[in-house]
């Protein structure tokens, strides 16, 4: 769990820069897989990018992330073990209303149950509390705004999501300014699958919660 929270960590950096080197395709199998005796070894390494024009579909579950949400382009999609069990995809706009970085991850809910007799949930608490704790090293200045469970029916198998959303000041694709991040969790999706997302945004952004629209977009083909 601490080395999938350092990946994790990296991974909000390698967001915030939109860099990385190209990497290879991940393997893809002839369907997704049904349950965890279909998956192989989960073997975190270095994350990398790997190149995908257009919907990027996730082999292993068959969710897809789309190459546009909304006015957010896909600037990357990133691999954080050897079978591409693990992947995320990075969003960005730029606007004259205002900057967002969103990236969302599909990876095993395996990942988040280190500890045999740990439920669903209790991982799913423990990972998120661990996003958390990731966010405030990272910004020491941000002040934790709302935490709250999340329901989102279409996302199959889960229980209410993890939720929390935090406002510091930074800079984002531009200038400082005062900026929002907000952080959600989803586990046991299809029985096998966590998806998390952190949408990052210019406080001064008017209209509809961009972090609701990128969980109604994204990833789409969920698992029932």
């Amino acid at each position: 769990m601490k080395l999938r929270l350092l990946m994790c960590a990296l991974a909000l950096g390698l967001a915030l820069a939109a860099c990385g080197n190209q990497g290879t395709a991940p393997m893809e199998i002839a369907a997704p897989a049904k349950s965890s005796s279909d998956l192989p070894p989960y073997e975190p390494m270095e994350p990398r990018r790997v190149r995908a024009a257009g919907p990027y579909v996730h082999h292993w579950s068959g969710m897809t992330l789309p190459a546009m949400i909304g006015q957010l382009k896909r600037t990357a999609v990133m691999q954080f073990d050897s079978a591409a069990l693990d992947v995320s995809g990075d969003y960005q706009m730029v606007s004259t209303e205002g900057r967002a970085l969103a990236t969302v991850y599909v990876y095993p809910t395996t990942a988040t149950l280190p500890v045999p007799s740990r439920s669903i949930d209790d991982g799913c608490r423990a990972e998120f509390d661990g996003m958390k704790q990731i966010m405030t090293q990272r910004f020491p200045s941000a002040e934790l705004v709302n935490e709250w469970r999340e329901d989102v029916p279409r996302l199959s198998g889960a229980a209410a999501g993890y939720a929390a959303a935090y406002d510091f000041t930074g800079n984002l694709l531009g200038p400082t300014e005062a900026l929002r991040t907000e952080a959600y969790l989803f586990c046991g999706i299809g029985g096998l699958w966590n998806v998390k997302y952190r949408v990052s945004y210019s406080r001064d952004l008017t209209g509809p919660s961009i972090a609701k629209d990128v969980i109604a977009a994204a990833p789409t083909g969920v698992p029932q």
